[in-house]
């Protein structure tokens, strides 16, 4: 979900071990791969790793335990820095509850192939695009706001045609697809845009209600906590704020829409559910625009044909 500047909006691993602590066999595939309307899509899973890594630091405390097997080889196999990573997953000491999670997802892990592409196919008949990696990762069970508030999975876009999924094993099918849709449209406006898809306040704002009414139109009965309606209160706070902020390039005044803004009256997700009006609205007046114009469309642009004009003025 978390995707700005650097875009984040806005989950990866290879085989090391060959059976589990005692000693049964792990039934671990580390990609999967698949193609249609000439797009490549690969699915990377880190489950291995995780593995490692909670096998080896339950044996033995050591600060680079982590870097050696998780950070390390998300790295090398994903061409993503550390820094990237860690800003979603960190280490933990919940160690039995984070090996427990992995086993879960490796259970669920060709119900999770066929999710993805599913999601993924729908998605290209809708707007194509071009080849597409998704990295997966278990959710560290430290991460309650994802476990809870985010319905257990988070997503984060990267240029170079790059997503990342942060699952936790109780997340269900319509939360998967719907996630795996937006991230798909950032990929999308990215890889047409540049750094000018996500340069201003207006951008991140406008970028994350592109892929939530994307997301919508594909699964329209899924409901994701961060687009719960503004109450009028709410609304005219937020609308004050995008036109005093509208062309700032500085994250800080983003973080008021995205984390919230109490003694302002502006909630948290506030940049996603004021994006996803603008852009509905958007298309209510222009319906006959067709999805990659409006996806890859320049925020201003796409702005200046909808009720909400005046923000630019």
């Amino acid at each position: 979900m978390k995707c700005f500047f650097n875009i984040v909006l806005c989950c990866i691993f290879i085989v090391l071990l060959a059976a589990c602590s005692n000693e049964e066999a792990l039934d671990l595939t580390s990609t999967y791969s698949f193609s249609h309307e000439g797009q490549e899509i690969e699915l990377v899973y880190f489950f291995e790793e995780i593995l490692n890594y909670t096998e080896l630091e339950a044996n033995q405390t050591n600060e680079k335990t982590f870097t050696k097997t998780v950070l390390e080889p998300f790295e090398e196999k994903s061409s993503l820095t550390t820094n990237e990573l860690t800003e979603f997953f960190s280490e933990t000491t919940n160690l039995n509850q984070l090996e427990e999670k992995t086993h879960e997802l490796i259970d669920r892990q060709a119900e999770l192939n066929e999710t993805i592409e599913k999601a993924m196919i729908e998605a290209i008949d809708l707007l194509p695009g071009e080849d597409t990696s998704f990295y997966i990762i278990p959710v560290n069970p430290d991460d309650w706001f994802t476990i809870n508030n985010m319905k257990g999975i988070a997503g984060a876009a990267f240029f170079d045609n790059k997503v990342l999924l942060i699952i936790d094993p109780a997340v269900d099918e319509e939360m998967i697809q719907h996630t795996v849709a937006h991230e798909y449209n950032h990929i999308v406006h990215m890889a047409q845009n540049g750094s000018s898809s996500m340069a201003t306040v207006l951008d991140g704002v406008i970028t994350e209600g592109k892929a939530d009414v994307f997301a919508n139109i594909l699964y329209p009965n899924t409901q994701v906590p961060w687009l719960e309606p503004l109450t009028d209160d709410e609304e005219t706070a937020t609308l004050e704020k995008l036109t005093d902020t509208f062309d700032s390039t500085l994250f800080v005044e983003y973080d008021d829409f995205l984390f919230g803004n109490i003694s302002a009256n502006i909630p948290q997700w506030a940049n996603y559910k004021i994006g996803y009006q603008i852009v509905e609205n958007f298309l209510d007046l222009n319906p006959n625009v067709p999805v990659l114009e409006w996806t890859t469309m320049d925020a201003d642009e796409l702005v200046k044909q909808t009720d909400y004009r005046y923000i630019l003025e």
